[in-house]
């Protein structure tokens, strides 16, 4: 389980419930989970360092998304609720190498 603040306390969550993170503005996140949404406090890089192990990739500015909620992507990333997450062109070649290492089970 991992624990984010939200401003109301903490939210704890298993990080395979996760699907993705958006950035919100003025440090507020929306965590997308299997179950509900939930608004935290925080930044995207914060956030990056704490789910590095548990497979979150940035496939934009915006966004956080968890590896294996991933159904497909080309020019967007579409996860399994059927949300479609931009990739921005800097970010393109890492989210390949990442999606390709976590497929191969590394």
């Amino acid at each position: 389980y991992i624990s984010f603040p939200m401003h109301h306390g903490n939210v704890v969550i298993e990080p395979q419930k996760i699907l993705y993170f958006e950035y919100e503005g003025n440090r507020k996140v929306k965590l997308v989970s299997t179950e509900t949404v939930y608004h935290i406090i925080g930044s995207m890089s914060e956030l990056e360092n704490q789910l590095k192990q548990y497979h979150f990739i940035m496939p934009h500015k915006s966004f956080l998304v968890n590896v294996a909620c991933i159904n497909s992507f080309y020019n967007d990333i579409i996860l399994s609720n059927g949300r479609k997450i931009p990739i921005g062109r800097t970010y393109k070649e890492e989210v390949v190498s990442r999606y390709l290492d976590f497929a191969a089970g590394r």
